[in-house]
This record gives C-alpha cells, sequence and structure tokens, in this order.
C-alpha cells in the first residue's frame, strides 16, 4: 500500500494503509554498487518505483527526493565508489529511470495500444561506463 508521507506532502511511503501498489522487478545487470533492473508494474500509482526501491533500502540512483542521491552516496564504503558515484550522477544529472515501454487501453477505441522508446542516451552511456568499469576491476 503506498500513502502520502505525513511529514511531507509532497512525498509518499509504504503503508499499512491507503492505495494497493505492486511492482515486480528483475535484476538484469548487477554491478558494484548498482543494479540495472527490469520493472512490471501491475499498478500506477504516483512514484511507485521510487517509493518501492527505497523501501528496501535500495533507492533509484540519483533520485533525491527518496535518499538515491547524497544519502546512497554516504552509504558506500570506499572513498572511491563515493568518487565514481558521484562522476556517474554528473553523467546524467535526473533519476536514472526509463520508461521502456507503456500500454494502455484507449479510453475511446478500448483498443489496447504499446508505446515502445529506446534507453536515452545518457542512461546509455551510464550503464555502458559500468560496464566498462567493472570489466577493469
Amino acid at each position: 500500500m503506498l500513502n502520502r508521507s505525513k511529514s511531507d506532502r509532497k512525498k509518499f511511503t509504504v503503508a499499512d494503509t491507503g492505495k494497493p501498489a505492486v511492482t515486480h522487478y528483475l535484476t538484469e545487470e548487477p554491478f558494484s554498487f548498482l543494479s540495472l533492473l527490469r520493472i512490471k508494474l501491475e499498478t500506477g500509482r504516483t512514484h511507485q518505483i521510487r517509493v518501492h526501491l527505497k523501501s528496501v533500502h535500495h533507492p533509484v540512483f540519483g533520485d533525491a527526493q527518496y535518499n538515491g542521491r547524497q544519502s546512497q552516496l554516504n552509504r558506500l564504503s570506499s572513498l572511491s565508489e563515493r568518487n565514481y558515484a558521484v562522476y556517474l550522477l554528473k553523467m546524467i544529472d535526473r533519476q536514472a529511470l526509463h520508461a521502456g515501454e507503456l500500454t494502455f487501453v484507449h479510453p475511446l477505441k478500448k483498443e489496447s495500444m504499446t508505446f515502445r522508446v529506446p534507453l536515452a542516451p545518457d542512461l546509455k552511456a551510464v550503464i555502458e561506463e559500468l560496464r566498462q568499469h567493472e570489466e577493469a576491476q
């Protein structure tokens, strides 16, 4: 269940009461301190992915609102990891989220419509950088 945060009305939180929210994820590619995930939503709640990932202590990389920026940098064990994470954050300067596919039923035609978009260049660059960094280790 997701509900508005009691401490900050602009944020949402996992709660005992609220609206049902179901998020499925698969780890596609693990890296040293990040992972590339494939996420599928059963529901479409506001900030759903960001709130669910924060609730399991793995916030979306670059998400300042849900602990995926500064507080996550502080959790990294070594200075070299923190410096590398800062470098990656400068490459994207946003949340590392990408909606690759969206499907919904058209409200008038009542037909299922699917739209696909390739990975954004900045996220593609971060993933390639992570792959090269892992190979060099």
